[in-house]
């Protein structure tokens, strides 16, 4: 297991450590349902549950959700556009499940 220390200067560098696990992990998002991204009300909030999810980020200046001067849109496009395709296979899945959905509400 990989140890990594905070960056100096942030408030948990004392008292904790980023560990890397052997073993890749799954996380279980609970709650409200990940947005659709075929739905004109619901992109805004899909553009940001995207970059949260998979971009690396944190609260400082040089490492920011998306650049001050750029739309979340734009914001995502540069994260598809230089992801990993098991990356965009993972967001495809999201909205195939949205379609399973639908298409199970149809013919039940």
């Amino acid at each position: 297991t990989a140890e990594m220390e905070f960056t100096v200067g942030h408030p948990q560098r004392s008292t904790h450590i980023l560990r890397k696990h052997k073993f890749l992990h799954i996380p279980v998002l609970s709650g409200t349902p990940i947005p659709r991204r075929d739905l004109v009300d619901q992109m805004d909030k899909y553009v940001i549950v995207m970059l949260v999810l998979f971009r690396p980020w944190n609260r400082s200046p040089t490492h920011p959700l998306k650049p001050e001067a750029t739309s979340w849109c734009d914001a995502l496009d540069s994260l598809l556009s230089s992801a990993p395709q098991p990356v965009l296979d993972i967001i495809d899945h999201m909205q195939e499940q949205w379609e399973c959905r639908l298409a199970a509400d149809d013919y039940s």
